[in-house]
């Protein structure tokens, strides 16, 4: 209904998705080519063996977000466990830790 009441034409949900894909698809596209044109101007402007420690480096970085990734996603997948083992406790109190219902008072 809020499309009908700020005067959007109702689109099916189909090609909604379709055309937003689109532009995420030649947004990554135009991404990569501008990578690679940096690239190639960097291989033009740098010596071999610095343009080499810079790939290096880059690729040290890049390992180094994947990693910190990957350990904030199992980090939040073991506080989303601790959590379901906190809260599916019997009705009227917490059995971890010692809270009761009433206020998160200790018992």
């Amino acid at each position: 209904m809020a499309l009908q009441d700020s005067g959007m034409k109702s689109q099916s949900i189909i090609k909604r998705v379709l055309h937003s894909s689109s532009w995420i698809g030649l947004g990554a596209l135009a991404s990569q080519g501008l990578r690679l044109l940096g690239n190639l101007i960097l291989t033009r402007l740098l010596f071999p063996e610095a343009f080499g420690l810079m790939a290096l480096v880059t690729v040290f970085i890049v390992g180094m977000k994947m990693f910190s990734d990957l350990a904030s996603v199992l980090g939040f997948r073991k506080t989303i466990e601790e959590m379901i083992r906190f809260f599916s406790t019997r009705p009227g109190r917490f059995k971890s830790h010692g809270v009761s219902s009433c206020g998160g008072l200790p018992t």
